[in-house]
């Protein structure tokens, strides 16, 4: 990872600017350098050695983890689990964005969307939900900048595996090169694409265009159909932060 933030501000460094403000003995200061994203703290690796280019590294990630609770910024994932990065963060946006998500009717058809996407009943219990949302929290997801609110149950969507009675499943995105701001900048030029988790093959399932078309008709195809009950299980995540 190139850059991380100084001591928890909002400057944005290198491994060498930082070993150049904090000093050898960063540590005892108490001065870290803190992923953007996870917002965990790194270490500068590689300084002042000309063979090695500088660098954060995150901590060592836990084995036997679920892969998608990996931060993207660590970059030592397989692509599935990595999903898009943003050319900047919006924190102000973010928290405008994360409660019109659980808003009415926002948390209905979001739910409806994504339950539908998956392959309809069994494939999006409650407790998968939490933790898309959780991951989502971690990732950062909701302070990307100038995300849209149609665009986000695309992008929550990606950051799940999914069980089929017979196959697991995921899905991920065919996008132009460059940040993630390219799906919602540029309309119906993504597409979300459904792959056998075993083979990383495509399925026969028919790619989704990443359009505010694409997701009210996926959303609303049926009508509302969350029951009171249903959305208020959904609603209880709006308070659980990261």
């Amino acid at each position: 990872m190139e850059y991380a933030l100084y001591n928890g501000t909002d400057r944005r460094v290198t491994a060498d600017e930082f070993h150049q403000l904090a000093g050898p003995n960063f540590r005892e200061q108490g001065i870290l350098p803190y992923c953007e994203q996870c917002q965990e703290a790194v270490d500068p690796h590689g300084v002042h050695n000309p063979g090695i280019p500088s660098c954060f590294h995150h901590p060592n990630f836990p084995v036997g983890a679920d892969p998608y609770d990996d931060c993207p910024a660590a970059r030592r994932q397989a692509r599935r689990f990595v999903g898009v990065t943003p050319r900047r963060f919006d924190e102000l946006h973010g928290q405008t964005l994360r409660d019109q998500f659980f808003a009415e009717p926002n948390i209905r058809l979001a739910y409806q969307f994504m339950h539908r996407v998956a392959g309809g009943p069994g494939q999006l219990p409650v407790e998968l939900f939490g933790r898309i949302i959780e991951r989502a929290d971690r990732r950062r997801i909701w302070a990307y900048s100038d995300l849209p609110l149609w665009c986000v149950p695309f992008i929550l969507m990606t950051l799940a595996q999914f069980e089929a009675p017979n196959f697991s499943f995921h899905f991920g995105f065919v996008k132009p090169r460059g940040p993630a701001e390219m799906i919602w900048e540029h309309e119906r030029t993504s597409e979300l694409v459904k792959y056998f988790s075993d083979s990383g093959r495509e399925t026969r399932t028919p790619r989704l265009m990443v359009t505010e078309e694409a997701f009210i008709h996926q959303a609303e195809g049926r009508g509302v159909w969350v029951a009171d009950a249903l959305a208020a299980r959904l609603r209880q995540f709006h308070g659980h932060i990261g």
